[in-house]
């Protein structure tokens, strides 16, 4: 009887088949926790409507804080279109935010409904304007969204907020573990940045948009602000890594998302 002898090339292939196999079952398992993938998760916490809303990075240009912007009389023949000038000045150091969007070209500053009070003993005054008899005008400053401001919302995939100004989104999450509470909950932990835009870069000192201001600019924005309600940071951090966890729940037709929370 003759001896047979194996073909090692025909044995190959199906030897590689079956090694693809085991592979693509190892992957499968450490991807997924039984029915329930990490890129469910992802989808899951992309879509909720508190991931997706950038609520806590926006900017409020509806009721401004800080009214009546004020601007020292310079002279008897001062007018209150002159005066507006001066008192863009006093909301820059106020609020430097609403400036820098005004020269970005997302809103409009109006000073409306200029009053010119008598002179007045306040901090700041120069003391030669008394003997002058001279006064303060004061504004009341109203913010107008531009068609570039709106596209900041529209470009988010957001219904656009005329009182409002947005300044970042939250990027893709990244999935950091999937652990089993029980059989038909599992807690999903993840991290997360913010995605900002350019005027949201523009109020980050880590960003290259704020080293682009000019220089009082930035050292305001730099400076916290101090009122009655406390201490008012006025620079953002975009750069700063966050935490998040999300439960599901196993119903007959898959998994739900029970709980966002996010840090």
């Amino acid at each position: 009887m003759k001896d047979i002898k194996v073909n090692e090339y025909s044995a190959r292939p199906k030897w590689i088949a079956g090694f693809m196999l085991l592979v693509s079952i190892w992957f499968a398992a450490g991807c997924s926790s039984g029915d329930f993938s990490r890129g469910q998760a992802v989808t899951a916490i992309s879509e909720a409507a508190n991931y997706k809303q950038p609520s806590v990075t926006s900017i409020d240009i509806g009721s401004l804080a800080d009214s009546n912007a004020r601007a020292w009389q310079i002279s008897k023949e001062d007018t209150a279109e002159a005066a507006a000038v001066r008192a863009r000045e006093d909301l820059k150091k106020k609020q430097p935010h609403l400036i820098i969007a005004e020269q970005l070209g997302y809103i409009v500053l109006h000073f409306e409904d200029p009053v010119l009070n008598a002179a007045e003993m306040s901090t700041g005054q120069p003391s030669d304007l008394y003997a002058k008899n001279l006064g303060v005008w004061n504004f009341k400053e109203r913010a107008e969204l531009t068609d570039a401001g709106r596209a900041l919302w529209k470009d988010a995939g957001l219904n656009v907020n005329e009182l409002a100004l947005p300044l970042a989104v939250r990027g893709t999450p990244e999935i950091t573990g999937i652990v089993d509470e029980d059989k038909i909950t599992k807690k999903v932990e993840f991290t997360h940045r913010w995605k900002p835009n350019k005027l949201g870069q523009s109020l980050d000192p880590n960003s290259a948009a704020f080293n682009e201001l000019p220089e009082d600019l930035k050292q305001i924005l730099k400076n916290p602000k101090f009122n009655l309600f406390g201490t008012i940071t006025r620079t953002v951090n975009f750069t700063e890594v966050r935490r998040g966890v999300a439960y599901f729940r196993k119903y007959d037709d898959g998994w739900r998302m029970q709980n966002l929370t996010l840090v």
